[in-house]
């Protein structure tokens, strides 16, 4: 095919006993094979693999697809040096000093399986490949009607120590249109900011919508409210719903604020329902009055996987309808009308769910 790797099994004396599965692996000096670049491995060649195992499924021992390389073949080692398929981790995660991609895949991989990280990061690289869908279409930022897009990044540009950027925002944290600006290549250098995750406790990557393209090849753009404070949501002073809505209508960046309001039902696929009743537990409505019942004036809450849907989902907690609730969010477009995704802190009474900014960003 077209993909530069190969599958295959060893063994000390080359038959089937004790046999191990090299799945997907690279060619000498970590690079694709491509037509004329050398031998194609057979059967009885000594191989030397170099990168990452796994025990797949809990039953196959084998190297992780595309994270080791061939670094010997018949005692050939291609010439010249060959990279290491682990880089160094460097950085702290500051715009100062932006993490690299192997420490950003560390950091996420440190919060556990599906847990988005609580702060920004930045991170930064050169993109080794822009991903693509199942139809083989490139997720550029010009792709379809989305404005986003999905790439790898790394130190050097190879896919040694990549980290995925998936369905990052364009500079000034917007979506990317028509005449916004350069598309991303393979070989541009990017800082990316936002919240990082490791998806299903094996994909280190960014949270879809919550990084955007800080600087591309050192432009950064319009990205001059990025950091600044706002009055609009402080713990303190929390935004009431109507004014949530008000905001979020009126203004094309993406605020992060408090809010606080009524629980006063769910959304689910059937639309907004003023109850409890329902198996619904991701999404909750909110609105400035316990009684309200026109959905123009509610705002739907996509609750994360963690405490915030354990403890505020309807489902399972029913005595929180017509409960007053406290928010730290983000406002969005959401459900085609203005909600808050991915809240990071709530309260409910005496109770304090989750880790309370300092301060209420506008990005």
């Amino acid at each position: 095919g077209t993909y530069g790797n190969a599958s295959f099994y060893i063994s000390d004396d080359g038959t089937e006993n004790g046999q191990f599965y090299v799945f997907r692996t690279l060619y000498l000096g970590n690079k694709q094979w491509v037509q004329g670049a050398g031998d194609i491995v057979k059967v009885g060649d000594e191989v030397i693999i170099c990168g990452k195992v796994v025990n797949y499924k809990g039953n196959t021992p084998e190297t992780v697809q595309k994270e080791s390389y061939l670094y010997s073949l018949n005692g050939n080692t291609g010439g010249g040096t060959t990279p290491t398929p682990t880089g160094e981790a460097t950085g702290d995660g500051t715009l100062a000093n932006p993490y690299n991609s192997v420490a950003a895949a560390n950091y996420a991989q440190s919060l556990g399986s599906d847990v988005n990280s609580p702060k920004d990061v930045y991170i930064k690289g050169k993109v080794v490949s822009i991903a693509v869908d199942k139809n083989g279409v490139a997720q550029n930022f010009d792709n379809g009607t989305y404005g986003n897009a999905s790439f790898y990044i790394s130190d050097d540009g190879t896919e040694n120590g990549q980290f995925y950027v998936f369905r990052t925002l364009y500079l000034g944290n917007k979506q990317w249109v028509q005449g916004a600006g350069d598309l991303v290549k393979v070989g541009d250098e990017v800082i990316i900011c936002g919240k990082v995750v490791n998806y299903k406790g094996n994909t280190p990557e960014t949270v879809q919508k919550e990084s955007y393209l800080y600087s591309l090849n050192g432009n950064t753009g319009d990205n001059s409210g990025t950091g600044t404070t706002t009055d609009a949501g402080s713990y303190a002073s929390p935004i009431t719903v109507t004014q949530a809505i008000a905001l979020a209508n009126a203004d094309q960046a993406w605020v992060r604020g408090y809010i606080v309001g009524f629980v006063d039902g769910r959304v689910y696929t059937d639309g907004c329902k003023f109850s409890a009743d329902g198996a619904s537990q991701t999404n909750i409505l909110i609105a400035a009055s316990a009684s309200e019942t026109d959905p123009a004036k509610c705002m739907p809450v996509q609750l994360p996987t963690g405490d915030l849907r354990t403890k505020l989902n309807l489902a399972d907690n029913p005595s929180l309808l017509k409960q007053s609730v406290l928010l730290c969010g983000q406002l969005t477009a959401y459900f085609s009308v203005p909600g808050i995704k991915s809240p990071v802190y709530a309260e409910v009474g005496s109770q304090q769910i989750g880790t309370r900014p300092s301060a209420a960003k506008r990005r």
